[in-house]
């Protein structure tokens, strides 16, 4: 599973503890729904809105968890 497939108002898990571009954490067990995804085409960036919580990937940066999503986040 990708970013581009994640559904709103679905409630997801943080499976494996990461960080995103900018540092923030999301460590394993917290619980966030997804609200949104942005795509900002010139830096590659996705704005992925959980709520309150905003998680920041960059395309090449953070590929990793950008194209294998699932690795870090399971629908509950």
């Amino acid at each position: 599973m990708t970013v581009h497939e994640l559904v709103e108002g679905r409630t997801y898990e943080v499976v494996r503890d990461f960080r995103d571009y900018y540092g923030s954490e999301f460590r394993a067990g917290e619980r966030l729904v997804f609200t949104e995804r942005h795509f900002l085409p010139y830096h590659g960036g996705h704005t992925i809105v959980f709520g309150a919580v905003a998680m920041h990937l960059q395309e090449e940066v953070n590929a990793g968890i950008v194209d294998h999503i699932d690795e870090y986040l399971r629908e509950c």
